[in-house]
């Protein structure tokens, strides 16, 4: 599945990937395939980004990111996909591969 694919890319920190130390960096989705690294954000972008490409002929389909605050992760972004017709809301952590 997507999830498990995405999941599968190495973590990374920012502050390990890139030379300009405590800066927050987000990449493109392109730029985080050719790093084959990255932190909470690239996993839930591209996630996102293929859950978008999937469900393309769905319109009551959506994904989300979600900025927010995890145990244990702390300060973390998940991707939510939501069905509006059948009320389905699935928040992934890309990162691990998890769907809550």
């Amino acid at each position: 599945s997507l999830v498990h694919f995405v999941s599968l890319l190495p973590f990374l920190e920012d502050w390990q990937a890139f030379i300009e130390g405590g800066n927050d960096v987000w990449c493109t989705s392109h730029k985080f395939l050719e790093v084959s690294a990255g932190d909470w954000e690239e996993h839930a972008i591209l996630l996102s980004n293929y859950l978008s490409w999937l469900f393309r002929e769905r319109s009551s389909v959506e994904s989300y990111i979600v900025l927010g605050r995890g145990v244990p992760e702390g300060e973390t972004v998940y991707t939510l996909l939501a069905d509006s017709n059948a009320a389905l809301r699935i928040l992934f952590n890309a990162s691990s591969g998890r769907g809550y």
